[in-house]
């Protein structure tokens, strides 16, 4: 009996300080992607402009203003947005737009954004903040964890460690997006129900056409960037092919916007409802749509599979009518 009770006994005391080290281990509080794809990135609104991801690593920190531990680590990713600014991009995701911007101490220097639906605090099921992934340039997360555990504390040290291990393809890729990274793929799927808010040009008869999605916005250099190329093809594949551009921004902004000018269907939608239905993270983010409905080629048209002229024309060959 002694000899049982002693067993019991030796048997809790061993789970106790598995419990132990495990209060210790720094995926307790959310699902463990490490060296995993991250999940698209997505906010609601962000509370500063929003960033250039491309060819970067990417630090988001989930957080609350009523979390003193998220606060003691504002300075330090001030810091780290600061030292590792060529190649690291600090983004902070708050749940609560009113109780960022009432908060007066510390001040955030990096990229700051809410999401009031929770959509990443629930794909990463996260039950405690502060909560930190760092991902690498190929979306691929490189740590995660609470970054002020002392056990395994998210410093500039460790950082430039992942940066120098994960970041030696950077000049050959400083480009590369993966095409899915930051919205939800439905390739080969149905796109989803077309919905504007305002029509900024007439409204387009997008019957037997293929129709080509782009969501942007006038502070996004990478768009701008892309409208001469959509000019060229709006002009060129009228018979064919209907362009429209997508922004969630207020209609007297993108009718401020001089140069470059859009010569295709441009709409607004500032309820983000296709933005929040494709789970869009980052812009421009395009979508060729064939005349049945279903989406042929999606993700970010200036990367390495980048939508070309060749491609567009060899999508519109295979799938016409």
């Amino acid at each position: 009996m002694r000899r049982v009770l002693f067993m019991v006994c030796v048997l809790f005391i061993a789970n106790l300080v598995m419990a132990q080290e495990s209060n210790g281990d720094k995926r307790m509080w959310a699902k463990s992607y490490l060296n995993q794809k991250a999940p698209a990135l997505v906010v609601e609104k962000w509370l500063t402009e929003e960033p250039d991801t491309r060819g970067k690593f990417v630090l988001i920190d989930f957080w609350g203003p009523a979390c003193a531990p998220c606060r003691k680590g504002i300075p330090d990713l001030n810091e780290f947005s600061k030292k590792f600014k060529d190649d690291l991009v600090v983004i902070g995701l708050s749940r609560n737009e009113e109780a960022v911007k009432a908060m007066k101490e510390p001040v955030i220097e990096y990229y700051s954004a809410v999401d009031t639906k929770k959509v990443m605090f629930k794909e990463l099921e996260i039950t405690g903040i502060p909560h930190a992934i760092l991902i690498d340039p190929e979306g691929i997360v490189r740590w995660e964890g609470f970054p002020l555990l002392k056990e395994h504390e998210l410093t500039a040290e460790v950082i430039a460690g992942i940066i120098k291990k994960y970041g030696k393809k950077k000049a050959a890729t400083s480009k590369v997006i993966p095409l899915r990274l930051y919205a939800k793929s439905i390739i080969n799927q149905p796109a989803p129900e077309f919905v504007v808010e305002e029509w900024l040009s007439k409204k387009p008869d997008t019957k037997g056409k293929f129709v080509l999605l782009d969501f942007w916005a006038t502070k996004c250099n990478p768009c701008k960037e892309l409208i001469p190329e959509l000019n060229e093809w709006h002009k060129k594949y009228k018979k064919d092919l209907v362009i429209i551009g997508i922004s969630n921004e207020k209609a007297e902004k993108v009718k401020a916007m001089k140069e470059p000018v859009i010569e295709y269907y441009n709409a607004i939608d500032t309820q983000k409802r296709m933005f929040d239905e494709l789970q869009i993270g980052a812009i421009p983010h395009v979508l060729l749509i064939d005349p049945e409905g279903i989406v042929r080629w999606e993700g970010y048209p200036l990367g390495t599979e980048k939508l070309t002229e060749e491609v567009l024309k060899k999508i519109m060959k295979e799938y016409r009518k």
